[in-house]
């Protein structure tokens, strides 16, 4: 998992440098393609999490 963290997808030359795939369910699928979908789909659970949080403790 620590290879999906924002830093190491903002560093584009180790996503593009050399030719690595990665098994899903028996796919390979390219590591950018992957680490791209990771790093949004933490994004969207991140927005998420902070949405809930801050609507339980915001004051009327």
């Amino acid at each position: 998992m620590m290879k999906f963290s924002y830093t190491n997808v903002m560093i584009a030359y180790d996503l593009f440098a050399t030719f690595q795939t990665i098994n899903v369910f028996g796919l390979s699928i390219l590591y950018p393609f992957v680490a791209i979908g990771m790093t949004v789909a933490l994004s969207l659970a991140n927005v998420m999490l902070l949405y809930c949080t801050m609507k339980r403790k915001q004051v009327v």
